[in-house]
């Protein structure tokens, strides 16, 4: 009976290379996952650059606009 207890030595190291083959496709799934991540980041920090230099480039197209509406209204003010 103590000898059913005991799992043979034939089922034993294959139970280990189950075990460290589920562990390899798991370890291999990770870094996979990890690199997807690193390419997310990368692209959000990307869009993250863009978003600010469209911003800036909005904010000179408002100052230029603001510019050339100036002279329109004192011109308007003056004409009158």
């Amino acid at each position: 009976m103590a000898g059913s207890a005991n799992t043979s030595p034939r089922t034993r190291p294959r139970a280990i290379e189950e075990a460290l083959q589920r562990m390899h496709e798991v370890l291999t799934g990770l870094k996979e996952v990890l690199e997807e991540l690193e390419e997310a980041a990368e692209l959000l920090d990307m869009a993250a650059e863009q978003k600010e230099e469209m911003s800036r480039e909005l904010d000179r197209l408002n100052q230029m606009l603001n510019q050339l509406q100036r002279p329109r209204e004192g011109h308007r003010v003056g004409g009158r």
